[in-house]
């Protein structure tokens, strides 16, 4: 991490960190003059008293140094823990400041980091942007490509006679969650998900040139006539729009140049288009594959004939087919904790050329009993490390057999991707709504109702109601709901079970749902909070305080906290104010323009909807997260924040009132950001209109297992 050229050398510094950490770890120097030989010849340490992170460690620990800024061959600036030092060639080291000698002393937890000197240095050389994207984007430009000029050319050999006929292009999905093996994607906890792509041929002399597919992590495969991987790429690559990546051959020797044979074939033509291989792109996976052609024709072959198998479950396969995961296990060199593994992959001896299965699936009795396109899918998923699941989304969905794209890097309209034929490329993603759209139960002031929409965007149920509010299912898979003038529970059969009415000019903008079964109730013009039992029955009362005398802008969604106290966000005066359970005000949270909506998070903090923002308060008014219309998600029209929750895994759910499509941005109802403000998903409807609130619901219509704040 952290590399960089050291001054009037051809040589580099870096921080040798770990994988599972930060940029810390220990200071190395990279000659590329001398031989790759797997070794690491090219590295010398200069703080070989630091061991290298994770490979010479037993467990994952904090490390001393990092971020070296080299000032010439013999002495580097570097943070040794929180200070920074001058190191030398020989490891020495001189205290340059420290931490605590600071005017502005920060916390003792964190590092003075990236020390730079403020003597000019020459500026390095730029080297122009030949992509297509951004600021140099050209609708007529040229488009992404990829180009080897002779796949033979590597430094293992392949195996002697074997003909390379295709190149597959293969996506590795990258991982939507921090946990290691959660859920299992293969037979190790750090396999990743694969998308085959698709095919390009090998010309005779063993080149190749292809239109690429961009803002995806690549990984290249050599076929035989069979298509079996003869060579897999280990690393990943990647194509911006317009980027032309070429190679000389896979994973060529690095010493020496191959002899110059001319212009490669593939050169001399327009680029190869992807051939998908197995009919619609999507990805690959033992039960949405595999499990079929066992259950269709494996099993009952083996069972009128009695002979082969008859467990073909997936971890049946495990000892017999080569699978890789990860890298090494607290070794430098030699070693990996899996069955198989290694830094490389040696060509020949991975998938299935190598797996006892795909062996069998060439012999006579198979080649009869099992069709050309069912060993062709066998194959493919031996050679894409066979993966159990497609996506880290919905295993019990893909256990079922039911296709579930990832998340990130993949448009479903449009898999495999090629330049030129994506979105537009956002954050080296695709555009980022992928997630969702979720089912939920909502309201419409626009269609005078209440309703439940699916994951596929109909509305399944509806009840009317005018101008509906705050919206709830509840455990028993009843609706309750705010409408103008009333507050009810309505079954699934849309049978009213109770309901409580004011007369106009009052309204009951808000109902909250409590854990002892009664029901807070805002109404507006007698500017006060109930609650009442499921008779009607009032068995609680809170009188509030607003200057604001007309009924409709007193006050918007208010909420009864774990604590016992209340929420109550006053729209047209600009405040949001905390009661306790005597009416008495024992909190004003700082001004905003038209709060809509306050809720008390689990650890103590409180997120208010208005002004545009969603704001998260800790218990001192500070800011510690905060929706900022300026700079977040600025392809959507941010309207009136109007409902806000909070979800079990940190993201923030906002219902966007009156979202319009408009000055390029788009009329998203309902958007969910993550903790780093990414919107994960969004509703672009013309069905449901205006939406004041929202409650997710699973798959199937159901209220969801784990809490969302709301």
């Amino acid at each position: 991490m952290g590399i960089r050229a050291i001054p009037g050398s051809h040589r580099y510094i870096f921080t040798a960190a770990p994988h599972h950490g930060q940029v810390y770890g220990s200071i190395a120097i990279l000659d590329t003059r001398i031989r790759d030989d797997g070794h690491m010849s090219q590295i010398r340490r200069v703080t070989p008293e630091e061991p290298f992170p994770e490979t010479e460690t037993r467990s994952r620990n904090h490390h001393k140094y990092g971020m070296p800024w080299p000032l010439s061959e013999d002495f580097y600036l570097a943070n040794l823990w929180e200070d920074v030092v001058l190191l030398d060639r020989f490891g020495n080291r001189e205290f340059l400041c420290g931490i605590r000698e600071l005017p502005c002393f920060p916390d003792e937890k964190l590092r003075l980091v990236d020390p730079i000197p403020l003597r000019a240095r020459a500026a390095p050389p730029t080297i122009p942007d030949r992509t297509n994207h951004g600021k140099n984007k050209n609708v007529g430009g040229a488009k992404a490509t990829i180009s080897v000029a002779n796949v033979y050319e590597t430094d293992l050999p392949l195996p002697k006679g074997v003909k390379v006929k295709w190149l597959r292009v293969v996506q590795n999905i990258l991982k939507t969650n921090h946990t290691m093996g959660l859920p299992m994607i293969g037979h190790e906890r750090e396999n990743t998900p694969r998308i085959p792509l698709g095919i390009v041929p090998v010309e005779d002399d063993g080149s190749v040139f292809f239109e690429a597919p961009v803002a995806k992590e690549l990984i290249f495969q050599l076929l035989d006539e069979d298509y079996r991987a003869v060579h897999t790429m280990r690393s990943v690559a990647f194509a911006f729009p317009g980027e032309q990546l070429s190679c000389l051959g896979c994973h060529e020797p690095d010493d020496h140049a191959p002899a110059p044979t001319g212009t490669p074939k593939a050169f001399k033509r327009a680029p190869s288009k992807l051939q998908p291989e197995l009919g619609p792109i999507e990805p690959i996976s033992y039960y949405r594959q595999i499990k079929p052609i066992i259950d269709n024709s494996c099993l009952p072959c083996h069972r009128a004939q009695k002979k082969g198998p008859l467990d073909l479950s997936y971890e049946s396969f495990k000892e017999d087919n080569v699978w890789f995961s990860g890298g090494m296990a607290r070794q430098m060199l030699g070693r990996y904790s899996g069955k198989h593994g290694g830094s490389r992959t040696i060509p020949g001896s991975f998938g299935a050329r190598s797996s006892k299965v795909g062996a069998a699936l060439l012999n006579e009795t198979h080649r009869q009993a099992v069709s050309d396109k069912d060993r062709h899918t066998f194959f493919t998923w031996l050679d894409c490390n066979t993966p159990r699941l497609g996506a880290f989304e919905r295993e019990q969905d893909q256990i079922k057999g039911e296709l579930v794209w990832p998340a990130l890097d993949v448009d479903p309209d449009n898999p495999q991707g090629v330049d030129g034929t994506q979105p537009e490329l956002k954050r080296n993603f695709w555009h980022e709504n992928h997630y969702g759209p979720y089912a939920f139960v909502g309201g419409s002031h626009d269609l005078g109702k209440v309703y439940i929409m699916n994951k596929d965007g109909e509305i399944v149920w509806d009840y009317p109601a005018k101008a509906p509010q705050d919206v709830w299912m509840l455990d028993n898979g009843n609706v309750l709901f705010a409408s103008l003038h009333a507050v009810m529970e309505v079954t699934a059969q849309k049978e009213i079970v109770w309901q409580y009415k004011v007369e106009s000019p009052d309204e009951t903008p808000t109902c909250q749902p409590l854990p002892d079964g009664n029901v807070l109730i805002g109404i507006v013009g007698q500017c006060r909070l109930i609650e009442v039992n499921k008779k009607g029955e009032i068995v609680h009362e809170l009188k509030l305080q607003t200057p604001v005398t007309r009924p409709h802008a007193q006050f918007r969604l208010c909420r009864k906290t774990p604590e016992g106290t209340y929420l109550v966000p006053f729209s047209d005066e600009g405040a949001v104010r905390e009661y306790n359970a005597q009416g008495e005000i024992i909190r004003n949270f700082p001004p905003l323009k038209f709060p809509v909506c306050a809720v008390r998070l689990p650890n103590g903090n409180t997120l208010i909807s208005g002004d545009k923002t969603v704001t998260e308060y800790d218990i001192a008014d500070n800011i510690v997260w905060q929706l900022n219309t300026a700079f977040d998600s600025p392809d959507i029209d941010i309207a009136i924040p109007a409902g806000v929750q909070r979800l079990p895994n940190g993201n923030t759910l906002v219902c966007n009132w009156g979202a319009k499509n408009k000055d390029g941005k788009k009329a998203a109802h309902i958007f969910e950001l993550s903790t780093d403000k990414r919107v994960v998903w969004e509703l672009v409807t013309d069905k449901i209109g205006k939406v004041a609130t929202c409650q997710r619901l699973t798959d199937d219509l159901k209220p969801r297992a784990q809490k969302d704040y709301k």
